[in-house]
């Protein structure tokens, strides 16, 4: 019994000694600089590690994007925003941001208010808001659409002309009024930056021209669902958009399976570069829209922590 008790005290200080070092390693790592240099030994320090404090603690800013899900089917709502938490983490936590920015424990999480399906993005302790928010919307949206006939275009066309002038309750009149908001000559498909395969996007460059282009690869979902989307567009044209934008208009010559894709454009090797690079970074399942931006203040700051340090 009695020798229990000696071995839980042990424990006891062994635990308070562990604690109050891993809270303030300076002083013991000075006491081992000195004894070192008067036997001239080499006794490691004791582990220097930083805490990890939140955006409560040290501040930093406070981002929400609302994501546009009216292309994803609705049972598939979940698991789109889960891929697109995990791209967007996976953008914040790379070194590149962590470098020059200075974020540490980024939070990255997903909200559903009403029918708006948000993403709640966290950065403690970061130095420039402004340049943060541009590398994580630079996270691009890929996404192939394909041609539409004659006759669907047309009739977006007369509906665009309209409702053009018009406010938009009064457009909201007009029969079939939403179809003024559709792009008349291209449709969105399933297929997008979400069946991306990160090693196999790269830049390379055509062997007759030297142009550079943009090779993707696609998963295995991707790679069956490009196969079948050449297959019913042999002749016509599908295009390939990244954030909204025409990069490639190529008509398809054949079915083409093994889901290997390329960009070509009117785009320089330093451009072609870029998109790769931000591919690479995560291809965003969904577009998304930044609605919110707020820089919070270390709402305990460092005298509190001070204090909570010393009470422990």
């Amino acid at each position: 019994m009695r020798k229990n008790i000696y071995l839980i005290f042990i424990g006891i200080i062994v635990l308070a000694f562990l604690a109050g070092n891993l809270s303030y390693p300076k002083y013991l790592n000075q006491s081992i600089d000195f004894f070192n240099n008067k036997i001239g030994f080499g006794f490691p320090h004791f582990w220097d590690i930083p805490f990890k404090l939140g955006l409560d603690l040290q501040g930093g800013t406070h981002l929400i994007y609302d994501a546009d899900l009216s292309s994803i089917e609705k049972q598939d709502y979940s698991s789109t925003m889960q891929g697109l938490r995990d791209r967007i983490e996976r953008r914040v936590n790379s070194r590149k941001l962590a470098g020059i920015l200075g974020v540490q424990e980024s939070l990255v999480q997903t909200q559903k208010t009403g029918d708006h399906h948000r993403l709640i993005i966290e950065l403690p302790g970061i130095r420039d808001s402004a340049e943060a928010i541009k590398f994580i919307g630079e996270a691009p949206f890929l996404e192939f659409k394909e041609q539409r006939t004659e006759e669907e275009t047309q009739v977006i066309l007369d509906v665009q002309k309209q409702v053009e002038g018009l406010t938009y309750e009064e457009a909201q009149q007009i029969e079939n009024w939403q179809l003024a908001l559709e792009d008349p000559y291209f449709k969105s498909t399933e297929l997008t930056g979400k069946y991306l395969k990160i090693e196999g996007t790269e830049i390379s460059f055509n062997q007759t021209t030297g142009a550079p282009l943009i090779l993707l690869q696609f998963n295995d979902e991707g790679a069956k669902i490009f196969e079948e989307l050449t297959k019913k567009n042999i002749g016509k044209i599908l295009a390939i958009f990244i954030d909204g934008e025409l990069l490639s208009a190529p008509v398809v010559q054949d079915a083409i399976s093994g889901g290997n894709a390329q960009i070509t454009g009117d785009f320089t090797i330093d451009e072609a570069k870029k998109i790769v690079s931000n591919l690479r970074d995560g291809a965003l399942p969904v577009p998304i829209e930044l609605i919110s931006q707020q820089t919070v203040g270390p709402t305990l700051g460092a005298v509190s922590l001070e204090k909570s340090l010393k009470q422990v």
